[in-house]
């Protein structure tokens, strides 16, 4: 059983976090591996995905396109000094 912060009571779910630069950075095996886990617990985890992003709304219009999504607001690539002049 998990312990909620800040509380007595007690919970039979749990929540995992996995973070990573993008999906094409997670082996195939490891993908198949979370996706058995998160079945065989079913409702008694709850599985949340993290990408890591970087915003950068001051860089040119080509880097955002390649490299972001939402104009700027989520990019995969840390900002370069280089990129953002």
């Amino acid at each position: 059983m998990a312990k909620i912060e800040n509380s007595s009571e007690t919970s039979e779910t749990i929540s995992y976090s996995l973070y990573y630069g993008s999906l094409v950075d997670l082996e195939f095996s490891l993908i198949a591996d979370l996706y058995n886990y998160q079945h065989a617990l079913k409702d008694k985890a709850w599985f949340i995905p993290r990408i890591v992003t970087f915003e950068c709304l001051e860089c040119p219009k080509e880097i955002k396109e390649q490299h972001c999504i939402s104009n700027g607001a989520f990019c995969f690539t840390p900002p370069s000094q280089e990129r953002a002049n």
